[in-house]
């Protein structure tokens, strides 16, 4: 059964949609019952996936042979409100400054999303009489998107190069732990996960190539690329890059599970930083005008993922009520892809969308309401890593939100099987600023993003 169980899974990871995010890309947590409990659990044994997630000394905890299911649909709504310039792109000419200015158009643009599928899965053994626990796992870790659709009097979504036009991002990263815990004595237990972590990555236009920049507009190649060409009064597009690339990162984990008493628990996770090989793609030349339109171009890009510290507390005040309370700190400002905050006024590159490192407040609570039926509960809250004076970089990576609101059920179907079901709501939340050029923010223009998630999951707990 285990070996139809993981394959299952395997399948199930292999074909999921893209997924979205929480506390800044990441998740707020996985699976049903981790995420019905806001995420909190780093010192609270629950399940297998709250273990292999969190905190690997967590597999010392649980007992003998444990494999859970989870599976989450959700739908997102971003949301994009913008006052900005808006050109005359009728009249040609060897200039930018050729085109007047139609005017400031408000408009409100919504991100054309379906529904999307989170898969899990956990896999736990604590052998009788041995001091070792061991784990694996199959995660939906991490994510972003958008579809934002192209429009002639949306300022930022207007065709290139007055605008973006249609905007697509797609980033799903998934996290592979093989994870051990040593219980060291009947308080103390350590654990080490390698994690593999695989990523796909897609993005049109793509704003961190240089982009195919030309004096004139209107014509169809007839002008010579100039890599030496002046951008602040050029017409310049961004490549394609949709389709979506893969890259790969092995990274260490480390926990420590410290049972205090028989009512408090404490438990530490770090999980270092995530260096992935770089995505490439094979792309055109973008600008109609150019001799070179059309033809081929590729280049790369590094996104890595940013180290986490997490610490919490477990609490039982009885036998029915247990209390998880954990903080955990994300650090974006050193993460390539993440850090920087400018464009390169000679290349038109994008530095990097400028994320800010962020704080998370979790809390779940567990209560077994009868031997059938556990109530669970948890908040989650957390920083934007998004600020006004770089919400622009992020249009393409609204993570706006700052709290999540949980709730689940567990329940017990037979002595060996547990049925999870879980529910949460995160709200609208806004991050307004400018619009933001090769040279600086510009003056009137206003830009806001938004997003909000609705999903409900479910899952199954065995232990034999």
């Amino acid at each position: 059964m285990s070996r139809k169980a993981i394959f299952f899974c395997a399948l199930m990871v292999a074909v999921a949609s893209p997924i979205w995010a929480g506390n800044g890309h990441l998740l707020h947590g996985i699976g049903p019952v981790n995420s019905s409990m806001g995420g909190a659990g780093v010192g609270l044994p629950t399940d297998a996936i709250t273990a292999v997630y969190t905190n690997p000394a967590l597999l010392t905890q649980l007992e003998g042979w444990q494999v859970d299911f989870g599976v989450e649909l959700f739908q997102d709504a971003p949301e994009v409100r913008s006052t900005g310039p808006v050109f005359d792109k009728s009249v040609g000419g060897n200039s930018r400054s050729n085109h007047p200015i139609v005017g400031f158009v408000t408009r409100t643009n919504e991100a054309d999303t379906d529904s999307g599928v989170i898969p899990a899965f956990g896999w736990s053994y604590n052998p009788p009489n041995s001091p070792f626990a061991y784990g694996f796992g199959l995660l939906g870790f991490a994510a972003f998107r958008t579809d934002w659709p192209g429009n002639e009097n949306d300022a930022a979504f207007q065709p290139q190069p007055f605008g973006y036009g249609r905007t697509h991002t797609d980033l799903v990263i998934t996290k592979i732990p093989l994870a051990v815990g040593y219980q060291v004595n009947d308080k103390l237990s350590l654990g080490f996960a390698l994690n593999v972590f695989r990523g796909t990555f897609g993005v049109s236009p793509f704003p961190v190539a240089p982009a195919d920049c030309s004096t004139t507009y209107g014509g169809f190649r007839n002008e010579v690329a100039d890599p030496n060409i002046d951008p602040t009064d050029a017409y310049c597009y961004y490549p394609p890059a949709s389709q979506q690339v893969e890259a790969w990162a092995f990274t260490p984990q480390v926990g420590l599970f410290w049972q205090i008493n028989s009512t408090w628990s404490f438990g530490f996770n770090y999980l270092a930083p995530q260096s992935f090989s770089e995505y490439e793609w094979n792309a055109i030349h973008a600008n109609p005008a150019l001799t070179n339109y059309a033809e081929e171009r590729s280049f790369g890009e590094d996104v890595d993922g940013p180290p986490s510290w997490t610490a919490g507390f477990g609490i039982r005040p009885n036998p029915k009520l247990q209390i998880a309370i954990d903080a955990k700190f994300v650090e974006y400002t050193s993460t390539d892809g993440f850090k920087g905050q400018f464009f390169d006024p000679q290349t038109r590159i994008l530095r990097g969308i400028g994320w800010d490192d962020i704080w998370i407040a979790m809390i779940g609570v567990q209560y077994e309401a009868s031997p059938k039926l556990t109530v669970r509960g948890g908040l989650n809250f957390n920083d934007t890593p998004i600020t006004s004076e770089r919400v622009f970089q992020s249009l393409g990576t609204p993570s706006t939100f700052q709290e999540h609101y949980t709730f689940g059920l567990g329940i017990k179907a037979s002595p060996k099987l547990t049925i999870n079901l879980a529910a949460y709501y995160t709200p609208r939340d806004e991050v307004s600023g400018q619009f933001l050029s090769y040279e600086g923010h510009v003056d009137g223009t206003e830009f806001a993003i938004s997003d909000e998630i609705k999903s409900v999951l479910a899952g199954f707990e065995w232990h034999f």
